[in-house]
């Protein structure tokens, strides 16, 4: 019986919550990538999506594939364990902020998904399109962006044929890169839920 209560708090507690556009949601993905991305961070979050609230129903538009907008139920479904934690800005956006987050972000839907992490807007890949957005439409920098340089390591079989099936002998280590670890890591940024299992 007190299980049953219990659940069902959890639910209603669940079904109270209000996401808001911009909310960023990490998870953690499988495939290629996200080995590299996880091997390379040494972190669980290997992709990450912006909230876009339509009728108070929320999308999330990620670049996974093309930049596209996918339903919030499909984007968790995706990730491993259906795990996810969801980020907020710690200063409130305005409704003016909100709206210019969602004209920046669908500016970039179809963009081709960018495997190779360059930092120009010809493709984009999930972590980047968060974080231009955020820049471009607001002029607000989550974090500051590192060095591909940053994660290269010679020793780590996983970076290093990666490195060379994608860059051949010569490697951008002066590239400009954001990972999803360093989007969570933003001091601008307060927890608003997550249902990852606490590592203390």
């Amino acid at each position: 019986m007190l299980a049953g209560i219990t659940i069902a708090m959890s639910f209603a507690g669940e079904a109270q919550h209000k996401y808001q556009t911009g909310d960023i949601v990490f998870q953690t993905t499988s495939g290629k990538i996200a080995i590299v991305t996880s091997s390379a961070t040494l972190s669980r979050f290997t992709h990450v999506g912006m909230i876009i609230m339509k009728k108070d129903k929320p999308y999330i538009i990620e670049a996974s594939g093309p930049v596209r907008v996918n339903s919030f139920r499909k984007f968790i479904n995706r990730g491993v364990g259906k795990k996810f934690a969801v980020l907020r800005l710690k200063n409130n956006l305005s409704k003016t902020q909100k709206s210019k987050l969602i004209k920046e972000a669908r500016r970039h839907i179809g963009k081709k998904y960018d495997s190779k992490f360059k930092w120009d807007d010809k493709k984009l890949y999930c972590s980047e399109l968060v974080f231009k957005v955020y820049k471009k439409a607001l002029g607000i920098e989550l974090n500051k962006p590192e060095k591909i340089g940053d994660f290269y390591s010679s020793w780590n079989p996983i970076i290093n044929a990666f490195a060379k099936r994608k860059y051949g002998k010569k490697l951008p280590l002066d590239e400009k890169i954001i990972t999803p670890e360093r989007l969570y890591d933003s001091a601008l940024l307060t927890p608003v839920h997550s249902n990852y299992f606490k590592l203390n």
